[in-house]
């Protein structure tokens, strides 16, 4: 591969990683558009629900900005 090839396929990958088309650790956090299906799943693997039956049904999934906005 000459200097160009490697230079445009260094250039796929980083935009890949940027996009977080890759793996999940890799750039999904830096990613703005909608996560792929892998990702959500991961994601909603990576999730703790509090089992504790005496509650509301409060233990869905929360951003940070949603538990900071409760009273």
């Amino acid at each position: 591969m000459d200097d160009g090839a490697i230079a445009r396929f260094n250039r796929a990958k980083r935009i890949k990683i940027l996009k977080g088309k890759r793996s999940a650790n890799e750039g999904y956090k830096k990613s703005l558009l909608p996560a792929t299906l892998n990702e959500t799943t991961i994601a909603r693997k990576k999730t703790k629900v509090v089992h504790n039956p005496g509650a509301q049904a409060t233990n869905s999934v929360m951003t940070t900005g949603e538990q900071l906005m409760k009273p």
